[in-house]
């Protein structure tokens, strides 16, 4: 039975330090893919910037473009409304 038991403890130590090295491999990977994601949403891709900047021109000048026919309408609206007050 000696024989057995000692079989048995070499093949635990075995187990063990499997399921041991797998854990902290994991538990590596997991704080590596941590770090590097960390770093890469400080840096800025220079084409996304650009791209958001075009974005923020085109919607100013959108913005822009609706606040003159705003107030185009407004103005016509309004001189309109005169008139009628003067014809009323």
């Amino acid at each position: 039975m000696a024989e057995e038991e000692f079989v048995l403890a070499i093949m635990g130590m075995i187990s063990g330090t499997v399921i041991v090295s797998v854990f902290f491999a994991g538990l590596f990977g997991v704080i590596k893919a941590w770090l590097n994601r960390s770093k890469s949403e400080q840096e800025i891709d220079p084409q996304f910037f650009k791209a958001l900047t075009q974005f923020k021109r085109d919607a100013e000048f959108r913005l822009s473009n609706l606040e003159s026919i705003a107030t185009d309408t407004n103005e016509i609206e309004t001189s309109s409304n005169r008139g009628r007050m003067k014809n009323g």
